[in-house]
């Protein structure tokens, strides 16, 4: 078999390790699409920050309150710009600056 100059291997080994980073990269962006957070996503994760920073017990009537009300709400506060692999969500909270947080693979970032 003749060896393809300028590396350790031949086209055909070559061409079968590019083609492994082929599929791997096509694998990561199906999984990043699939797994883009959606609004219930990010709802879920902001209402839980704000029951741990109010440290509001599993349970309790403010816990209710907060489940029901809560997403409704930051719904109307948040605005969700999807980039299909990644979402980028803005929180608009009364009397402080805009927040940002990337929201992928169901993770969310501030930015």
């Amino acid at each position: 078999m003749r060896h393809w100059k300028g590396g350790s291997g031949t086209k055909n080994e070559v061409g079968s390790k590019i083609m492994k980073k082929y599929f791997v990269l096509g694998l990561v962006l199906i999984l990043m699409a699939v797994m883009n957070p959606g609004n219930h996503e990010f709802n879920g994760f902001i209402l839980r920050h704000v029951k741990e920073q109010q440290k509001v017990r599993k349970g309790d009537f403010k816990d209710g309150v907060l489940s029901f009300f809560g997403p409704v709400l930051i719904g109307q506060i948040s605005e969700r710009n999807s980039y299909f692999f990644f979402s980028v969500y803005t929180l608009r909270l009364p009397n402080n600056p805009p927040r940002t947080f990337l929201g992928v693979l169901h993770f969310f970032i501030p930015v």
